[in-house]
């Protein structure tokens, strides 16, 4: 079996318009509810084998804020440019070139690439994947190439206005 957390970015700032898209940091709402969502799924699930990330700021801020509750080595967090503001069929692609040997992914990344990419591999329609929530999918596979749909199971879909950050 192989399972995917799929995690969108908490909420960003756009305080300073000076800056590029990619360098916005996470606003206080971002701040306050990536540690509640994040402390949510640590009760429930192990820490992934792997962490991927976009390098956007808020992105990485994000994967750090989940690493931290995991106690998984922030210095281990996969930084994917390929997940930047990317294409649904490029999330999937990064999915399917995952390694083998682990079992556990926490995938941090964008919409609306995340939402649409949510409609192709498992069996439920979400229609905009909030900022920070988190959808765990299983897949009974072996290979993380076979991870397709319409495999995914959805397991738990979570988001800080569901835990009423």
């Amino acid at each position: 079996m192989k399972r995917l957390m799929l995690v969108r970015h908490a909420k960003s700032s756009w305080k300073d318009e000076s800056l590029a898209d990619f360098d916005r940091p996470l606003n206080r709402r971002g701040e306050k509810s990536a540690p509640k969502v994040a402390a949510f799924l640590k009760n429930i699930f192990p820490c992934p084998d792997l962490m991927v990330a976009s390098p956007a700021v808020r992105t990485k801020t994000t994967a750090s804020i989940f690493a931290s509750h995991f106690n998984y080595d922030e210095e281990k967090i996969f930084l994917n440019t390929r997940l930047y503001m990317c294409e649904p069929r490029t999330l999937l692609d990064v999915v399917s070139y995952l390694p083998d040997n682990v079992s556990f992914v926490a995938l941090f990344g964008h919409n609306p690439a995340l939402t649409e990419a949510i409609d192709l591999l498992c069996d439920v329609t979400i229609e905009n994947f909030a900022t920070c929530a988190t959808l765990v999918i299983d897949f009974d596979c072996s290979s993380w190439k076979n991870c397709s749909a319409p495999l995914g199971k959805a397991r738990l879909l979570v988001s800080p206005k569901l835990l009423e950050v």
